[in-house]
């Protein structure tokens, strides 16, 4: 069993080296930053959706707690705030992002 600092280590990683290296080309100043984000997933997700995976050897407490870590890191490496990111969240295709941090963790 990892604990939180190995956990959050871990989502630091799915971050800034395997999402935000893909992310940051959908970034585009004059759109707003769920449909940046939208526009990532949709991307991501039909590369990935194909790819068959080993099941992570982490436990699902350890893979949710990731995932959060992984969540937190991406809304604040977008700098979008907290009224902001309430107010659209309803526009994110979650599951989708779920699927793909999913995928990072089993290929970790």
């Amino acid at each position: 069993m990892l604990d939180e600092q190995d956990l959050l280590n871990l989502a630091r990683n799915i971050i800034n080296n395997k999402i935000w290296i893909k992310l940051k080309l959908f970034l585009d100043n004059d759109r707003k930053w769920y449909i940046n984000l939208n526009n990532y997933i949709l991307e991501e997700w039909i590369i990935i959706n194909e790819i068959k995976v080993d099941e992570p050897l982490l436990d699902s407490d350890e893979e949710a707690k990731i995932i959060e870590f992984c969540l937190d890191g991406l809304i604040d490496k977008m700098n979008i705030n907290d009224d902001d990111f309430y107010k659209h969240c309803d526009k994110i295709n979650w599951d989708r992002l779920d699927e793909i941090l999913g995928y990072y963790i089993c290929i970790l």
